[in-house]
């Protein structure tokens, strides 16, 4: 970490639930002590990574996303961010056309009364399609969805998304202030702790990637950063939100939200703990620091899907892991309801 970093004082390292204080006050300070060792707990959390159902439930768009939320409740997630499917695989955006934004855009169509629920549209990298998104604005979206993926496994140049077209997106975007949630990178190497365990042989390494290397992909992680990067400063007025945390460690992460003030990072990549795991103390000790110095530029998210397919115990497995690393942070109240659920808030519009 670095020499500027943000001064952990003693309410940082041991923080109290708010109401502790009350309790010295109130009523006379009648009720001095009680529940003295309370801590901070989530008001609620904002889900800003979801992937919506498009037909393969069996269940109508808005209906799946709603019994999701009833069921994510349970945990605690008041209000979700939903995304459009996208598919990452060559044979099916082979059936996909570049003018097939409204397509893959069904949730426009419907109705936007309910306040919970924040929708995102999706364009693939070879949709810089500006009329499209000044409609979709019209109809109240809430932001765009990039995602790398076709790109690379096609073994397309990343700098296309830096053209006049792609521009002409961003600047509408910008004029409204809405954000962008870009999956702009992805890590090679395969994680059995991040899949829960398992045998090593169904670890997925070179995700993307070495399909891409087969259509002739030349592009590097580095490379993928390196345009994201060049769009963030391009477009000040846009708040960016690198998803999985750009699959990038703390002192990289560190240094490129110093740099970018319009730069965010969802937690749905490697911001987990599993069920009965803890920190290491040092562990806490790194991580702690850092999403102080950074609570506003963090958004709580699980990359969970709507999809009934994917039982219930494997989406509340999603919520539960990525929501016990924020709780075992011991964070102070401020900095963890910004985390949880103030930031999406802020920048999606709920």
């Amino acid at each position: 970490m670095h020499d500027r970093d943000r001064i952990v004082t003693d309410e940082d390292l041991f923080p109290y639930a708010p109401e502790c204080h009350v309790h010295n006050t109130v009523d006379r300070g009648f009720s001095r002590g009680f529940g003295a060792h309370f801590h901070p707990v989530p008001e609620y959390f904002v889900d800003s990574h979801v992937h919506y159902a498009a037909g393969r439930t069996g269940l109508p768009i808005l209906e799946a996303a709603r019994q999701y939320l009833a069921q994510a409740a349970e945990l605690g997630v008041k209000k979700l961010v939903l995304i459009p499917p996208v598919c990452v695989t060559s044979q099916g955006n082979a059936l996909i056309r570049p003018d097939d934004a409204r397509m893959l855009n069904p949730h426009l169509a419907l109705p936007r009364d309910d306040r919970r629920l924040a929708w995102l549209i999706y364009l693939r990298h070879d949709m810089p399609d500006e009329t499209f998104v000044r409609e979709a604005i019209q109809a109240g979206c809430h932001g765009l969805k990039l995602h790398m993926a076709p790109l690379v496994i096609a073994g397309a140049d990343c700098r296309l998304f830096l053209n006049a077209a792609w521009d002409c997106v961003f600047s509408r975007l910008e004029a409204h202030r809405l954000p962008v949630l870009f999956h702009v990178t992805q890590y090679l190497g395969g994680s059995r702790y991040k899949n829960r365990g398992g045998a090593d042989q169904n670890l997925v390494r070179n995700r993307y990637f070495s399909e891409g290397w087969a259509h002739g992909l030349t592009d590097t992680n580095q490379d993928l950063l390196d345009m994201f990067l060049e769009l963030v400063r391009r477009h000040p007025g846009i708040p960016f939100i690198g998803a999985h945390e750009l699959y990038l460690g703390l002192d990289r992460l560190d240094d490129l939200l110093d740099r970018h003030e319009n730069l965010h990072v969802d937690t749905s990549g490697g911001f987990l703990l599993n069920d009965d795991d803890d920190f290491y103390p040092r562990d806490r000790d790194l991580i702690k620091p850092f999403v102080l110095k950074q609570a506003d530029r963090l958004l709580y998210a699980s990359d969970a899907a709507t999809e009934t397919y994917v039982s219930q115990d494997e989406q509340r497995a999603l919520q539960r892991c990525r929501m016990r690393f924020i709780k075992r942070l011991m964070l102070p109240d401020e900095a963890l309801q910004k985390v949880c659920h103030r930031n999406a808030e802020r920048i999606f519009g709920f």
